[in-house]
């Protein structure tokens, strides 16, 4: 169902896009301001590079705010990883103490606690 509306959503955009790039064909003269340079696209290609690059602006700039997210993540991850084996480690240490503290128990002889008489 996802797929289906997805398809649908971007099949839409692609119509409109085409549509527009039809219907704007003109050629818009863009001066390239410090050099000597002029150009002449026509207006779709003018307007969809700016919404690329504001699109790849965009990301680039929510990317690298999400920096110091992403290494206190790491850095969690990291501690949580340390701290699941030093319980792992020291579960490992407890049974083989209680392995230990069994053997002894049974090599010991029972001793039965004196009983008072009636």
């Amino acid at each position: 169902m996802v797929k289906l509306i997805f398809s649908t959503v971007m099949v839409f955009i692609a119509v409109v896009v085409i549509y527009f790039s039809l219907s704007n064909r003109a050629p818009m003269v863009v001066d390239l301001a410090p050099s000597p340079f002029t150009v002449a696209p026509p207006v779709f290609v003018v307007v969809l590079v700016s919404f690329v690059a504001g699109f790849v602006t965009a990301g680039l700039v929510a990317w690298m705010s999400g920096g110091k997210k992403r290494r206190r993540a790491r850095q969690r991850a990291w501690q949580a990883q340390a701290a699941e084996r030093k319980v792992k480690q020291l579960d490992d240490k407890v049974a083989g103490l209680e392995a230990t503290l069994a053997e002894r128990d049974d090599a010991r002889p029972f001793l039965a606690l004196p009983t008072r008489p009636n």
